[in-house]
């Protein structure tokens, strides 16, 4: 699924009872919502499910962090994750997802940002 021009959302289901949500490109609001659509479209998606969003290859240079508000109020009315966890590597991007946690800590259930995949794997997996 297309998000903005050279971003690409994947969602696939992983056998541990979660969905993984890849986010490949530029990241923006635009590109955001496409990200959660993809997942809210999944015709396995049900309010609750655990979900890992691996933004590890997700673009943040040009992100701008005060669209942090914009983006936080467009997902708040969206269903639930009971958890989320949030892949990323660099500190620039783990800075940004840390701020969007502030904004948007009353629209979503337990959410954890981590620096690999294996341990967000395993606390979905719990």
């Amino acid at each position: 699924m297309s998000a903005s021009a050279g971003t690409d959302a994947r969602v696939t289901w992983d056998a541990r009872g979660f969905f993984r949500v890849a986010l490949h490109g530029r990241f923006d609001v635009a590109a955001a919502v496409t990200m959660f659509d993809a997942l809210y479209e999944h015709p396995a998606h049900r309010a609750g499910a655990h979900v890992l969003y691996d933004i590890r290859d997700a673009d943040f240079a040009l992100f701008e962090a005060r669209r942090l508000k914009q983006l936080s109020a467009r997902v708040t009315s969206r269903p639930r994750a009971d958890r989320a966890a949030v892949g990323v590597e660099r500190d620039l991007d783990f800075g940004i997802m840390r701020q969007w946690f502030a904004y948007s800590e009353n629209g979503h259930g337990r959410r954890e940002l981590f620096r690999a995949l294996a341990p967000a794997e395993a606390w979905l997996a719990q």
